[in-house]
């Protein structure tokens, strides 16, 4: 692992880079329903989509995730141990006392990815109606929605009723 990034997924092949944040929570998701997952394991998986989603560097000091995470430094390796051998981390290494993990996202995880972003988008252009969608949007870009309460949608549609 040469790459200067400190936490990464292996493969994001198909994928763009705004879909990280997505990939992240579908890796999160997938990884907390396996039956071999600790609580350890599921420390450092949150930890780790937390960086994707929004990366700071000394997040992943050693130091800094003994003390988030509430492990020890033998703890911390050996869950990224266990994590390997389960096949939802594809490397790590401690350089300088900082960890660098390079996660795996299986292809039906990003087959996943790339279905919600579809399903987003068509729902988003359902509900904009005959408004067009912005350009900036109709890129492969996966973008949030604008929430709206479920009083709003209550008054539509008894107004249209």
């Amino acid at each position: 692992m040469a790459d200067k990034r400190r936490l990464r997924f292996a493969s994001i092949d198909g994928l763009d880079r705004s879909d990280l944040p997505l990939a992240a929570e579908v890796w999160l998701d997938e990884t907390t329903r396996q039956s071999w997952i600790s609580r350890d394991a599921i420390k450092l998986s949150v930890l780790f989509m937390r960086y994707i989603t929004e990366p700071q560097d000394e997040c992943l000091a050693i130091g800094r995730v003994e003390r988030i995470c509430q492990l020890d430094r033998d703890q911390v390796f050996e869950t990224l141990r266990q994590m390997q051998l389960y096949g939802a981390v594809e490397a790590y290494t401690c350089h300088r006392d900082e960890l660098h993990v390079s996660l795996n996202l299986t292809l039906l995880q990003r087959l996943r990815v790339l279905e919600t972003r579809q399903r987003f988008i068509e729902q988003l252009t359902r509900a904009q109606h005959d408004r067009p969608l912005p350009a900036r949007w109709k890129t492969n870009r996966w973008r949030p929605a604008r929430s709206r309460t479920l009083m709003d949608a209550g008054d539509n549609v008894e107004q249209s009723g």
